[in-house]
């Protein structure tokens, strides 16, 4: 079960990990490899995405 977050706290986390998980892509580009997805052990991008996110919800609980 996922805890339930104000709007705005949710959508600033759902933002958060968007913006980390694209800056690690191109941060994977630019060092010259060409699909990123291969290193996540073929997790697909979304629920490495969904991963972020509850991580960041954890995080944010503790604070």
């Amino acid at each position: 079960m996922s805890e339930k977050f104000e709007p705005a706290i949710e959508a600033a986390l759902i933002q958060a990990a968007a913006t980390l998980l694209a800056n690690k892509q191109k941060t994977l580009i630019e060092r010259g490899i060409k699909d990123p997805g291969d290193l996540y052990n073929d997790i697909p991008m979304r629920q490495h995405f969904s991963l972020m996110v509850q991580s960041l919800r954890a995080a944010y609980k503790t604070t």
